[in-house]
């Protein structure tokens, strides 16, 4: 087993909180932890209706499995998690309605048109 450094905590972190950022996402809070996620990089764990999300970083990984290891791609990649975290949640649920899934990924899309929009200013 390989351990992440307090350096690589504090990259994801960071990295996280850029994209929770980027893709508008101000309205949950999170969490950190460095500890257990479950033979992965990273793991999330999203309440939905509390908007409270508490993101793992691994404190340790298999020796193959920091082939290609980048804190700062796993932190982008919960942040993503994190965007669709309500579709996977109407997802789980036995009813919801087809308003429920168009709100849901409505949402989705307006962040990302929002985010687009932004760069296109830029230029």
């Amino acid at each position: 087993m390989a351990k992440t450094t307090k350096k690589d905590f504090e990259a994801f972190k960071a990295a996280f909180s850029y994209y929770q950022d980027l893709f508008g996402l101000k309205d949950w809070r999170v969490c950190f932890e460095h500890g257990d996620a479950h033979q992965a990089y990273a793991e999330i764990f999203a309440n939905c209706e509390g908007r409270i999300a508490t993101v793992v970083f691994a404190d340790k990984c298999d020796e193959c499995g920091l082939v290609g290891y980048d804190p700062v791609n796993t932190g982008r990649h919960e942040a993503l998690e994190l965007l669709i975290a309500p579709l996977k949640d109407l997802a789980r649920k036995r009813t919801f309605s087809e308003d429920d899934l168009d709100a849901s990924s409505h949402a989705v899309i307006r962040r990302l048109e929002n985010l687009f929009d932004s760069i296109e200013e830029k230029k």
